[in-house]
């Protein structure tokens, strides 16, 4: 087991991959997982471990110190995340797109979370946003603490992104949430223009410079959500002679590019 880094109370939890992979001391086996509202870090494995004919790929770290060993790898526990919220995966990126970042957190409210290198072709670690408290640079990465309330323990991860980089994903999410809750008051003065919303942005998370993010509008959503998915379908139905239930499943943005997607990145080989 790696020697814990000085500076960390005597009472927190630590985690690091490597040790984690090494020694498996204490950690839950399960063979199927769900992240919960309660997870701060889903860990890809340096090397697979092989239990009682299981392979385990992922460790999951929970805000209470729990450590949970999966079978499945990280793509796909936040895979079936995203299928199980609105907003899903491939709908961050397109707003990202949209937006020209070239960088993104997986947005999903408080619950988000940030990709220590790009998901696209490799499995990577995910740095939930909810319980972040505060973060130190350190030889290799970053240590990232996390915490529920003073009654409990603090758990601190060793993640491999730089502090810089967590920071910057991190004050993203705060955008995103900016964003998001300006459209939330919009529909809600349009619909109850007698009452009132009051939305508050969760204070652990770093913030940008107004200037550094450009605001998101609603029309952006609805042409995602309604032409962009519409004309998949229709593109789907009359290319390859499928049936509308078909082509809604080849569709699925949790797991491929929307269309428009493809086209800006053949124009951009060209």
């Amino acid at each position: 087991m790696k020697q814990r880094p000085k500076g960390l109370p005597k009472n927190c939890f630590y985690y690091d991959l490597a040790a984690i992979a090494a020694d498996m001391e204490g950690a839950e086996l399960c063979s199927e997982f769900a992240i919960k509202a309660t997870t701060i870090f889903v860990g890809h494995l340096p090397s697979a471990r092989e239990i009682a004919g299981q392979t385990y790929r992922t460790a999951v770290i929970d805000v209470s110190g729990q450590l949970v060993l999966c079978t499945q790898t990280t793509l796909a526990l936040m895979t079936a995340y995203s299928k199980s919220n609105t907003v899903t995966c491939r709908l961050s990126r397109w707003m990202a797109w949209k937006l020209g970042l070239q960088n993104y957190p997986y947005f999903h409210g408080e619950n988000s979370f940030v990709p220590d290198a790009s998901p696209k072709r490799q499995q990577v670690s995910w740095v939930g946003s909810r319980w972040y408290s505060s973060m130190r640079a350190v030889a290799g990465g970053t240590l990232v603490t996390f915490s529920r309330d003073q009654q409990q323990p603090k758990v601190v991860v060793h993640v491999a992104l730089s502090a810089p980089r967590l920071t910057t994903q991190l004050a993203l999410v705060r955008e995103f949430l900016s964003a998001f809750q300006r459209l939330v008051q919009q529909g809600f003065q349009e619909m109850l223009p007698a009452s009132s919303c009051h939305l508050v942005l969760p204070v652990n998370l770093p913030a940008l410079a107004p200037t550094d993010f450009p605001l998101v509008q609603a029309k952006q959503l609805r042409q995602f959500i309604f032409a962009c998915h519409d004309d998949d379908l229709c593109q789907l139905v009359d290319g390859y002679e499928m049936s509308v239930r078909e082509a809604q499943q080849v569709a699925d943005y949790h797991v491929r590019a929307p269309r428009e997607l493809k086209l800006q990145a053949r124009t951009d080989e060209q």
